[in-house]
């Protein structure tokens, strides 16, 4: 969770005026015209700023242009008025740090903080210059005077442009970094020929590292030992060949904690063809292995289990004709290698059912789907049973009991995948038989 008042606090102290730009506001013929047009045209001034924000069309604007001209005027004009006001009171340092802590504490009047983009902080400052020009021949006939005004107009627009761009990019790279930390990747530039790299803040938290020099730092070293000539040898193939690379590796932390990371860059080329500098991404990707290899060993403890129970199980999926899952009992119950039913799905079974069942077991099944679909049924799943006959890999039939219930449905309710188990009953009604005949 970031910290939004320290984080306006500390970067409003990295922007505060220096005594030098402090003194390139102290205005001598800027406070009396402005008290000039606080007094006499600030309606003018508000119409004449709308009437330039429609003809240039700042990306801000697009915020604001569904509102009635007057709504907008009425704002323009609040915000002339307080701008007037902090010059004629010779108070423009005020103002611009002001106009800082506003925008830092997300406090500026209708918008949001992150909704101002650098052509806005241009645009503003040129609109600014414009109607602030425009009654400075009705001020005065003094061609020094108005030279002066001018000229302190340019200073103020200026400082207040320059300041609001270094704040804008302060914190685009807060959110850039923010973005890293949350996604846990961090950048990197490698300049080739001059053998120098450059880390972003996210990088040193990944290798836990204090902010050094890294170009004093055997990064190597980090490499899991089994994975360090692969890593050399990925990065050595991406240079030479100039292509991207994206592979993952091992590294262990000086307390002996190893991490799994994730390196994806490219190569950039000079204008001979030469490989001149790579760049590219390294993402903590720790979590998602060890959660990976969670459901790996999951997956394994299950098909374990399943293989061992001499009923055949299976999961298919309606609509594309495949099993997800299944068991080895079909290779022991019929014969049959498992990834070949995997592969051939519903139409291998189809092919190996006897004649005389298969209609019945089509239409058997058709019916169980189109209950389980109907409303009412999204409680409790039925099981449904199916008797038949299936072709043994030696030539013989056996018959066989399914039990089949719904095992997901998709968003509209209907059924999507089913699961089924299946017994070899075939010595069972043998034994059943025999005991009538006796």
């Amino acid at each position: 969770m970031i910290d939004t008042q320290r984080f306006a606090t500390e970067n409003l102290d990295d922007l505060k005026l220096d005594s030098p730009t402090r003194k390139r506001l102290d205005f001598s013929a800027l406070p009396g015209y402005s008290r000039f047009l606080v007094e006499n045209k600030i309606d003018e001034l508000a119409v004449l700023q709308l009437n330039l924000f429609r003809e240039i069309k700042p990306p801000l604007f697009r915020y604001f242009e569904n509102r009635s001209d007057e709504e907008l005027i009425s704002l323009g004009r609040e915000g002339i008025h307080k701008l007037l006001f902090a010059l004629t009171d010779q108070k423009p340092v005020e103002y611009i740090e002001n106009s800082l802590r506003n925008w830092l504490n997300n406090q500026l009047p209708q918008i949001s903080r992150n909704q101002i983009e650098a052509e806005d902080v241009t645009v503003i400052s040129l609109i600014r210059r414009r109607i602030f020009r425009k009654f400075v021949s009705q001020y005065t006939a003094d061609f020094q005077t108005a030279i002066q005004i001018l000229n302190e107009i340019d200073e103020f627009t200026t400082i207040s442009e320059t300041i609001s761009l270094k704040l804008l990019l302060k914190l685009q790279q807060d959110l850039y970094e923010q973005n890293q930390k949350l996604a846990k990747i961090g950048n990197w530039v490698w300049d080739l020929k001059k053998n120098i790299y450059s880390w972003s803040r996210e990088l040193y938290r990944i290798y836990e590292m204090d902010n050094t020099d890294i170009n004093q730092t055997d990064l190597a070293s980090y490499n899991h030992p089994d994975d360090d000539l692969f890593v050399k040898s990925q990065m050595e193939i991406s240079r030479e060949n100039k292509t991207p690379h994206d592979f993952f590796y091992r590294i262990i932390l000086p307390d002996g904690r190893e991490k799994t990371l994730h390196a994806m860059g490219e190569v950039v080329v000079d204008s001979n063809g030469e490989a001149e500098m790579m760049f590219g991404t390294l993402q903590d990707f720790t979590g998602q292995k060890r959660i990976q290899k969670e459901l790996e060993d999951n997956r394994f403890f299950i098909q374990k289990i399943a293989d061992l129970t001499p009923s055949q199980i299976a999961v298919y999926n309606l609509q594309t004709g495949k099993y997800l899952f299944m068991n080895r009992a079909i290779e022991s119950l019929l014969g049959y290698k498992m990834e070949t039913v995997m592969e051939d799905g519903m139409n291998f079974f189809a092919g190996i059912i006897h004649p005389d069942d298969l209609t019945r077991i089509q239409e058997e099944n058709r019916q169980a789907i189109e209950n389980a679909n109907k409303k009412g049924n999204l409680i409790a799943e039925k099981v449904v049973e199916f008797s038949y006959r299936l072709l043994h890999a030696n030539g013989s039939y056996r018959w066989f009991n399914t039990h089949g219930t719904v095992f997901e449905r998709n968003k509209s309710g209907l059924v999507e995948k089913i699961i089924y188990v299946s017994m070899d009953v075939t010595d069972q009604l043998k034994a059943v038989t025999m005991l009538k005949e006796r």
